[in-house]
Order: structure tokens, then sequence, then C-alpha cells
């Protein structure tokens, strides 16, 4: 297994360290793409495998983050009343199969049941 991250050659990426909080490892990226990881102790850096695909990070679409957006908006309209799909959805007046299909991304609100998600959660429209 490579230790190398792809990326495409036009995007050069600059070496970067990432600030750990405690009791985590130091990591950087290298400017030829390969990621290391600091030994333990303050040790010498080591080469390991990403935990991120980055081809499938730089493929995101500003589609796949909205749709994101509005999963995170009925994750927390349901953390913070304490109900069910079920109970959501006769509060937003819809069937639970559209709260199911806008949490997987599968489907996005309409701007009026975007506005009731956000008005349920008290936030501005």
């Amino acid at each position: 297994m490579s230790t190398k991250a792809t990326r495409p050659s036009s995007t050069p990426r600059p070496s970067i360290s990432l600030t750990p909080a405690a009791g985590t490892a130091r990591h950087k990226i290298t400017p030829d793409g390969a990621l290391l990881k600091e030994a333990p102790r303050g040790g010498a850096w080591i080469p390991t495998s990403p935990r991120v695909d980055l081809e499938r990070l730089d493929a995101t679409t500003d589609a796949d983050i909205n749709h994101q957006r509005i999963a995170e908006l009925v994750d927390e309209a349901l953390q913070v009343s304490m109900s069910s799909v079920a109970e959501l959805a006769v509060a937003l007046q819809l069937s639970p199969s559209t709260i199911r299909r806008w949490r997987r991304g599968a489907a996005s609100p309409t701007a009026t049941n975007l506005r009731r998600l956000r008005e349920r959660l008290g936030l501005r429209s």
C-alpha cells in the first residue's frame, strides 16, 4: 500500500502541520503529497497512509455539501425537540419517508419546507 496521497499534479500542496489536541498524533503533508506522522515522544517523521480519500474529497460538489447541511439540520431538529422522524414529519406536515430521504441526501426540501425546518430550530429564514 502506497503512503503517498494522490492529487492532480496541477495543484501543488504546501507542507502543512496539523495542530494536535492533547493525546493525538501530529501529521504533516509534504509538498509532494506524502503524509507523515510524528513518531511517539517527538521522534522522527514516518510515512503513514491517509485516512481521507483525496480523490473523493476533490470530487465533492456543492450539491453534496448542501445535502449534508440539510441532513445536519434534520438531525439537529430531531435532537433539539427529542422527537422521532415521524413526529418531525407531522410537525412539518410531511411524510416520514420525505424526512428520511432528506437525511440520506436522496431528496432536497422545497424552499417552504426548508423555512419550516429552520423555524423549528428557531433559525432565521
